[in-house]
């Protein structure tokens, strides 16, 4: 299976036209609006995605299913092309779904599932194909999944695995419940592809991989190796980022800037630049998470960092978006040799009240769009894929998200269905 790093990085080869400000954008409905469809994670190198239902007769399937490269739309509207496999613990109880992991060994699934049956206690999945080196698309639709669970997970779950061709295999990480009787209480564990043990490290908010090395990305409380995340500089301290070299068992402190509270941070290879840059979200953390909010903790601006002549980390440009919006779900992307940061700008927090819209922002000077239409919904988890033209050529980028439908169950709880909609970026050749 060919496996192209730049793409699985979502380093993306685009380019931004002259005519920017004339841009109109095209969101349009891609997925069944009867049936629920979200938190896609995407495979670009071979247009699939992955993901799980936690709704109806079929709630705890994992699916893969796959994306015309040339025109965007899904070959099945509904997502269900592949059964990958059952039992899935729900996103809201796990805070994350099915994630691609990548290695010399291709493409694998890893996900949380329930040890036993469809309760209880959980666990990591991995799924794999036997494709035995192909590369023909066919292979992968024709190729069942094989999934088994990794041994010796004490109650655990929210895997993440790198995406490195050229590891044997994928490491992964994933969080434990030691004491479910401690609300909020777990410990973060490493492991090397299949090993029999995990490994405790220290984390606090978001847990990126740093793209092709072992190297682990979050935010925590400055100078304090526990999982504790500070509480805007209350106590005096604010959470800075660090990294955790699982190799070596070494953590870094990135930044020193102790003025405001950080979110979880990503970092990404900026073509432009030629070294990695990171973003994390800054400023007052709202707190006061409304009824009819999925729990994201909404910051209003967001710092790009990279390394200055000395080869500290500073801050190279604060993002905001019109209106002090509230940023949510960013993550970044490249195109044509420059670094642009996709993102939802909110209202409020609160999906009964709150207007969401998705913006994607060019990170050398700031240039900001608005890529969604009018109407006025809830969107959430904005997705970068690149489209070809027919000669198999890169031909533009477009931007999924997810639709959040709010509707009511036969025993009257209200409940939210995801509808994907896809939207134009005016980034062509």
């Amino acid at each position: 299976m060919r496996i192209l790093l730049a793409l699985t990085s979502s380093i993306l080869l685009l380019v931004i036209p002259a005519r920017a400000q004339t841009f109109v954008p095209q969101d349009v409905v891609v997925s069944d609006p009867s049936r629920s469809l979200y938190d896609m994670e995407f495979d670009q190198d071979n247009y699939r995605y992955v993901w799980q239902s936690d709704q109806g007769e079929d709630a705890g399937t994992v699916y893969v299913s796959y994306v015309d490269p040339v025109t965007g739309l899904f070959f099945k509207p509904n997502g269900r092309s592949q059964t990958v496999g059952c039992c899935a613990v729900p996103i809201q109880d796990t805070g994350n779904g099915p994630e691609w992991g990548v290695s010399q060994r291709g493409y694998d699934l890893y996900w949380s599932v329930y040890k036993r049956g469809k309760s209880g206690e959980h666990t990591v999945a991995r799924s794999e194909q036997n494709l035995n080196a192909s590369t023909d698309p066919e292979d992968l639709v024709r190729t069942p999944w094989l999934t088994s669970k990794l041994r010796n997970i004490n109650d655990g779950n929210s895997p993440t695995p790198t995406k490195n061709p050229l590891d044997d295999q994928p490491t992964v990480t994933y969080q434990e419940y030691p004491d479910r009787t401690i609300p909020g209480y777990w410990d973060f564990l490493w492991r090397n592809g299949l090993g029999t043990k995990g490994r405790v490290f220290p984390l606090g908010l978001g847990r990126k991989w740093v793209p092709s090395t072992r190297t682990v990305l979050s935010a925590r409380c400055q100078a304090t190796l526990s999982n504790e995340v500070c509480s805007d500089g209350n106590d005096g301290r604010f959470s800075q980022v660090f990294t955790y070299d699982v190799a070596t068992g070494l953590s870094a402190q990135l930044t020193f800037d102790g003025t405001t509270t950080k979110g979880p941070p990503w970092m990404w290879f900026a073509p432009e630049i030629n070294d990695y840059r990171f973003f994390a979200q800054t400023g007052p953390r709202l707190e006061s998470l409304p009824i009819g909010s999925d729990g994201e903790q909404g910051f209003r601006e967001l710092k790009v960092y990279q390394k200055d002549s000395l080869g500290q980390w500073v801050v190279y440009r604060t993002i905001t978006l019109p209106g002090n919006l509230i940023i949510r779900s960013p993550q970044p992307f490249t195109w044509a040799g420059k670094s642009y940061i996709s993102m939802v700008g909110a209202s409020g927090l609160s999906f009964e009240t709150g207007t969401f819209d998705v913006y994607m922002v060019r990170v050398e000077d700031g240039f900001t769009q608005k890529v969604s239409g009018p109407q006025p919904i809830v969107r959430n988890d904005p997705e970068a894929l690149v489209l070809l033209d027919s000669a198999g050529n890169p031909a533009t980028t477009v931007i999924y998200y997810t639709q959040k439908v709010a509707d009511v169950d036969k025993n009257g709880k209200v409940f939210y269905r995801g509808v994907v909609h896809k939207c134009t970026t005016g980034l062509v050749p």
